[in-house]
């Protein structure tokens, strides 16, 4: 195993997740109390945990720091330029399309999990996490989150 590749692909998907992170949280300060803002705070809960899982994973082994700020902010970058291109749709359609995003990050992460738990066998470094569950949680965030997309999709072609 190529332990450099191994080390930029966490670092991808903790990058990943960090944009992520974004987008849930600006998803949230617009969300008025109900289901979708429950599962909002939910997920970046586990979102918070997820990410402690690849930081530590990635602190078994040897680290360059300006190369994860680059990732970093690279990430910081891209969400911040999808923002601003869905800023003049309807906050039904910006929903939905915020929606999507998390849901392709999150089907992103179950890949994650399950490359993980089939790499562990020839690195103990991975050893320790229970992808297995890691992998269910994302995918019931990632059912979650299509059906609320189906729901702000169906909003915004009822006002249409």
């Amino acid at each position: 195993m190529d332990e450099r590749r191994l080390i930029a692909y966490l670092r991808m998907h903790l990058a990943g997740s960090g944009a992520g992170m974004t987008t849930a949280q600006m998803l949230l300060r617009s969300q008025p109390p109900g289901e979708l803002e429950a599962f909002l705070r939910r997920f970046l809960d586990e979102l918070r945990g997820e990410r402690a899982v690849l930081r530590s994973l990635l602190d078994r082994f040897p680290s360059d720091r300006g190369a994860v700020r680059s990732a970093l902010d690279l990430a910081g970058g891209v969400a911040a330029g999808a923002r601003e291109a869905v800023r003049s749709v309807t906050a039904s359609v910006h929903t939905a399309e915020d929606l999507e995003t998390l849901a392709i990050g999150v089907w992103g992460k179950r890949l994650l999990w399950g490359a993980l738990d089939t790499l562990r066998a020839g690195e103990p470094r991975l050893e320790g996490p229970d992808y297995d569950a890691l992998a269910s949680q994302a995918e019931e965030q990632e059912h979650a989150l299509l059906r609320f997309r189906q729901g702000a999709l169906d909003a915004a072609s009822a006002s249409a």
